[in-house]
C-alpha cells in the first residue's frame, strides 16, 4: 500500500529551502549567493540542486594597511572580543 504525496510537496520544500537560505543570509551578513541547477535526469525526473551561501565582506581603508605595515601592534592582531 503506497502513500498518497501531494505532487506540489518536493517543489514547496524547495521553495521553503531557498527562503530559508535567504532568510540565514540576510540575518547573519546581507551578503550571499544562492545558485539553483537543474537537470533532467530521466524522462519523468528533474533534479534540482539548490547551493547557498552566505559571504563575508570586509572594507579596509588604505590607512589601515599602511599602519598595519608598518606598525603592526593592537589593529592587526588577531584577537577575539
Amino acid at each position: 500500500m503506497s502513500t498518497y504525496q501531494d505532487p506540489s510537496e518536493p517543489i514547496k520544500q524547495l521553495l521553503d529551502q531557498v527562503q530559508t537560505i535567504l532568510l540565514q543570509t540576510w540575518t547573519e551578513t546581507g551578503f550571499g549567493h544562492i545558485e539553483i541547477d537543474s537537470e533532467r535526469i530521466r524522462q519523468d525526473r528533474v533534479a534540482v540542486t539548490l547551493k547557498g551561501s552566505t559571504f563575508y565582506r570586509y572594507v579596509i581603508r588604505q590607512t589601515d594597511i599602511e599602519q598595519c605595515a608598518t606598525d603592526p601592534g593592537d589593529a592587526c592582531n588577531h584577537h577575539s572580543s
